[in-house]
């Protein structure tokens, strides 16, 4: 089964996370803006918001921001997910440094018996045009640029390969 939902707020993405049945997550894509320590769920973002304010981006990240930290990974129930989960967090410098919220993610996974999971961060900024600016809306894709893959806290890869990794290489 396949679930898509915006989640608009740290407590959401826990929720949806810990909502789910044992050993039945084997993929799971974040698309947020990030940094090593957060993802930052912005909630200005909504259709109906088009203020100057909302245009201003140290504006959209002070007063519309819940930032999902390291620290809220332990409410998640890691059980949920299976052994060979794939876990890729599409937001700026998740793994931008060795000691990252990407690296926590995939220790805690590793100590609730997902041997074989990996979580994905991205290194550099991210950026959807994955063919520059001759992308067309139908071809953007977050996975290009440097990612840095974690298993059990450790690095196993950092890669700049455009699109899907090989989840049968990712799982050895």
């Amino acid at each position: 089964m396949i679930i898509n939902k915006r989640l608009r707020s740290l407590q959401s993405l826990i929720l949806e996370i810990n909502d789910q049945k044992p050993n039945s997550i084997r993929s799971l894509d974040i698309f947020t803006h990030g940094g090593p320590d957060n993802f930052f769920m912005v909630t200005v973002r909504n259709d109906k918001d088009v203020s100057f304010l909302n245009n201003i981006r140290l504006y959209r990240y002070i007063f519309h921001n819940d930032s999902f930290s390291r620290a809220h990974l332990r409410k998640l129930k890691f059980g949920n997910f299976t052994e060979d989960t794939k876990v890729e967090i599409h937001g700026c410098q998740t793994a931008a440094r060795s000691d990252n919220i990407v690296a926590d993610f995939s220790k805690y996974l590793f100590e609730a018996g997902k041997t074989k999971s990996v979580v994905i961060g991205h290194t550099t900024g991210t950026d959807p045009r994955i063919n520059g600016d001759k992308t067309e809306i139908p071809d953007q894709d977050y996975r290009h640029l440097g990612r840095a893959i974690y298993r059990g806290g450790k690095l196993l890869i950092r890669t700049k390969k455009a699109g899907a990794l090989d989840e049968s290489e990712l799982a050895k």
